[in-house]
């Protein structure tokens, strides 16, 4: 991964943490039930609501580590302060 900034407002940055904070609770507890119920329906080798189920899984795990590791590199700026004068990035 780069070590660049990701530059956000700070609502963005709460915008972000909130959906983080709900796909670690909700979205997992989610996953998870799928999972069971589609476990629930027998064999696992011809069932493709648990494949779906454990697919769904992995890119809710893989979303949740991307979020991570953009707010670590994460630097809050505030609008008003940036010169609008000049093109910058």
């Amino acid at each position: 991964m780069s070590n660049n900034f990701v530059y956000l407002t700070r609502e963005k940055l709460v915008e972000l943490e909130a959906q983080l904070k709900d796909m670690k609770t909700n979205g997992r507890q989610e996953a998870a039930r799928k999972i069971a119920e589609a476990r629930a329906h027998g064999d696992l080798s011809e069932n493709s609501e648990y494949d779906d189920a454990k697919e769904e899984m992995q890119m809710l795990e893989l979303r949740i580590a991307q979020l991570e590791q953009t707010l670590t590199r994460t630097r809050v700026i505030d609008p008003t302060e940036v010169r609008t004068d000049k093109v910058y990035i």
